[in-house]
């Protein structure tokens, strides 16, 4: 909030034009309604995330995200962006680390409503530290981090280092073809240690399954991930490991098919180096068909064995609201298996 604060005060004093032309504050977001069902048991609702951004420069600004859900108000993103002419871009703050296709991308655009569980489980999300982004076709990323948490938690002990390399393998103008991602990362859990859980919706509570934390723990990590996009249909693949010192592996996959349709048509974006909002939509006609299956194995670390197969159906209104109607069935070895349904309405503004 004090961010946010601060971008309104340098944004409104002085002359209005000279502001105007100095900085602009941007305010958007997202609305979302989620009813849930867990074996019949509704959950609570995401309600609503608010972004800012502060243009300080062409290049330079400051950004906010918050949300307010689950009956609280959460800092998920605040930090300084940089851009450079070349496509690089430099943040300090507390921000996505450059690892993992899903993690990097915003659940906004994501054509399931929820993360799969090697995306939950193994890469950690936001954290308060700095980064290098490559926003060409091929590059280079890499980031260090403290104070890792899914939550702003700037004092956490987990520290994280991560770097990544990004390949062009057919990218067209439009945004069809195919590419290629590839990230490491090193993680010292410190005190609070490093936990490993994959919760088969994000408020299941009492049904995660997990690892407990690992004090002291240290773990190496690598993912892999490929994304092949074209008018008809997009296929996107991800492979994740972690090697705990003194615990053992963790594995996970996923596997996501999506089928366009009604006009639909979705492109690869650079800048963002993910799936990007629809580029074409015919309100209420343009839908698409997704299928995901993803599994993970927790096994050395205490954990235990778990698959997702999802199915659904996303029918857009404009190219940032739709409704999203996914079924989910979810298999942990020795525990039970879990029938979910998701229902998403999401509108941006």
């Amino acid at each position: 909030m004090l961010l946010l604060s601060a971008a309104l005060l340098l944004a409104l004093p002085g002359d209005p034009a000279s502001a105007r032309e100095e900085s602009v504050l941007e305010l958007h977001g997202r609305l979302f309604l989620d009813l849930p069902s867990l074996d019949g048991e509704q959950g609570p609702p995401r309600s609503l995330r608010l972004q800012s951004r502060l243009r300080l420069d062409e290049h330079s600004s400051l950004r906010l995200q918050l949300e307010h859900g689950r009956g609280e108000l959460e800092v998920f993103e605040a930090y300084l962006g940089h851009s450079f002419p070349e496509g690089g871009e430099a943040r300090l703050g507390h921000h996505r680390p450059p690892a993992g296709s899903e993690s990097r991308t915003s659940l906004s655009v994501l054509p399931c409503p929820e993360r799969s569980a090697p995306a939950r489980a193994l890469i950690p999300g936001r954290a308060t530290g700095a980064s290098w982004n490559a926003r060409t076709p091929d590059g280079w990323s890499f980031g260090a981090f403290g104070g890792a948490r899914r939550s702003f938690d700037p004092i956490g002990t987990e520290r994280l280092v991560v770097g990544r390399r990004d390949w062009d393998l057919g990218l067209a103008a439009d945004g069809r073809g195919a590419h290629l991602g590839a990230w490491v990362m090193g993680r010292d859990g410190g005190g609070d240690g490093l936990r490993f859980d994959a919760r088969p919706w994000g408020d299941s509570r009492d049904r995660t399954v997990d690892t407990e934390a690992l004090v002291d723990a240290r773990a190496v990590g690598a993912g892999l991930e490929w994304s092949a996009v074209q008018s008809a249909w997009i296929l996107q693949a991800e492979a994740v490991t972690q090697r705990v010192e003194g615990a053992g592996l963790a594995l996970g996959s996923t596997l996501t098919l999506v089928l366009p349709r009604g006009g639909l048509q979705r492109s690869w974006s650079v800048g963002r180096q993910a799936l990007h909002y629809p580029d074409a939509v015919a309100p209420f006609a343009s839908h698409e068909w997704v299928v995901r299956a993803s599994w993970l194995d927790l096994q050395e670390l205490g954990g235990t064995r778990q698959a997702e197969v999802s199915a659904g159906v996303n029918l857009y209104a404009s190219r940032r609201s739709r409704g999203m109607l996914h079924l989910q069935h979810t298999e942990v070895e020795g525990g039970e298996d879990l029938d979910i349904l998701l229902l998403r309405l999401q509108a941006g503004f």
